[in-house]
């Protein structure tokens, strides 16, 4: 058992992170309290770290590409499979990324720019509604994303009420 110094009650063992450089072995903070601070840490500092992994990004491009190709080599199996699992938890959603690559094609649909920002790299097909696989909004992946953190923060926020 051990106590946690920012909450003070007392947990076992397994309820602590690990630390090779403290006594004990064993973070001070509670995984529960520990998770609770870099969410906060996050929520405040979210510009800065954002600019800060730009950075990052820019001065190291190669070597995070680089390791990027690498775990997909390493993981090349377990990829595929999280992916068919993807697909047959959610066969409509299949169904519509192939549907849009058949008819981009056929010469029938072309890309354009991100209706958001206007950017013309990186462009994904969003669907609101998968029942209508070719009315798809056209998203740079940075705007894709954001919309679907917006999307799922507002569920989350319909459920706590």
């Amino acid at each position: 058992m051990k106590t946690c110094t920012k909450c003070g009650e007392t947990k076992h063992r397994s309820r602590f992170g690990t630390n090779k450089n403290r006594k004990g072995g064993l973070q001070c903070w509670c995984k529960t309290c520990n998770t609770k601070y870099n969410r906060e840490y996050l929520a405040k500092n979210r510009d800065s770290i954002r600019n800060h992994k730009r950075i990052y990004y820019a001065n190291n491009r190669a070597s995070v590409l680089k390791r990027v190709h690498d775990y997909r080599v390493e993981n090349r199996e377990q990829i595929a499979r999280h992916k068919q699992e993807r697909h047959l938890a959610h066969p409509e959603h299949k169904k519509a990324q192939d549907a849009i690559k058949t008819e981009k094609r056929a010469g029938r649909l072309s890309v354009k720019p991100c209706e958001m920002c206007g950017s013309d790299e990186n462009i994904d097909a969003h669907h609101d509604d998968y029942s209508k696989p070719l009315d798809v909004q056209w998203l740079c992946r940075g705007c894709h994303l954001r919309l679907h953190v917006k999307k799922k923060q507002e569920k989350q926020h319909e459920r706590q009420l």
